[in-house]
């Protein structure tokens, strides 16, 4: 049994017991070859979200709805979990947001292209002496789908699973 139809099984008893407890965007001219890859790279994110079954998709919302809310004014559209996790596109970079905070690691990450050709993925640590200072590595980009089924399934993306691994031998 594939994760989609335990997803779909699980995702129909929340339902029936919800209803129990109720009873009672177009490119520029100018666009570089850089915002091209990041563009692509958030085509392959709506991609993996669009082979999944209606249920199981996450929402996908423009940067109009968000007038009010500060901290997602900066996207142009994002694909949005159910618990209000997230990704959001903002044209030259991707952010994956979660909604519980963490003050010694955040538990956001950005994904920047980078002129080498491959993307870079930044997440910021704090530390004891209170400078803000952050993580860097090389995005996976055979990750795409595991970060889609983790916004799908309700977990959180850790930051070992989205990095490029390397092998070290000694």
């Amino acid at each position: 049994m594939s994760w989609i139809e335990k997803e779909l099984r699980r995702r129909k008893k929340m339902d029936a017991r919800s209803t129990q407890a109720d009873a009672q965007g177009p490119a520029s001219a100018g666009e570089t070859n850089v915002q091209e890859r990041i563009r692509s790279l958030w085509m392959r994110f709506e991609s993996a979200n669009a082979q999944l079954p209606a249920e199981l998709q996450l929402r996908r919302q423009s940067g109009d709805e968000f007038k009010v809310q500060l901290d997602l004014r900066i996207f142009q559209i994002i694909l949005r979990a159910a618990n209000g996790a997230g990704l959001g596109f903002t044209g030259d970079a991707i952010k994956y947001f979660w909604p519980e905070k963490n003050a010694r690691k955040s538990n956001n990450l950005w994904i920047r292209p980078r002129p080498d050709g491959t993307f870079q993925i930044f997440r910021r640590r704090q530390q004891v002496s209170l400078q803000a200072t952050g993580d860097e590595a090389t995005f996976d980009e055979k990750s795409v789908d595991r970060i889609v089924k983790c916004l799908v399934t309700d977990r959180r993306v850790t930051w070992r699973s989205a990095r490029k691994r390397s092998l070290w031998l000694f």
